[in-house]
């Protein structure tokens, strides 16, 4: 049997041997924690594409799909099946 599942991407901005966090807020998931910029691939969206969209929405920074390198996947569960892309500019 085929099912959704829900897909989403991670983003590793590194400067030397520091990483961009960002503070959760008024998201309704884990508000107050510290999370790289990441969100949920939207439908018929690559997760390059929405990893460039995400890191506009979220943190106003402007970075172009080739800048973005695939890092890692992830197949989990939590409450739902899911798939993190894990990317690295």
């Amino acid at each position: 049997m085929r099912y959704p599942q829900i897909l989403s991407v991670h983003l590793f901005i590194f400067n030397g041997n520091q990483i961009l966090l960002q503070k959760r807020k008024n998201t309704g998931y884990r508000d107050g924690c510290y999370s790289v910029i990441a969100g949920h691939v939207e439908a018929k969206e690559s997760a390059t594409k929405a990893m460039v969209r995400e890191a506009k929405e979220e943190s106003g920074i402007e970075i172009k799909p080739e800048w973005l390198k695939l890092e890692q996947v992830m197949h989990r569960l939590e409450n739902q099946e899911r798939v993190d892309f894990f990317l690295k500019q």
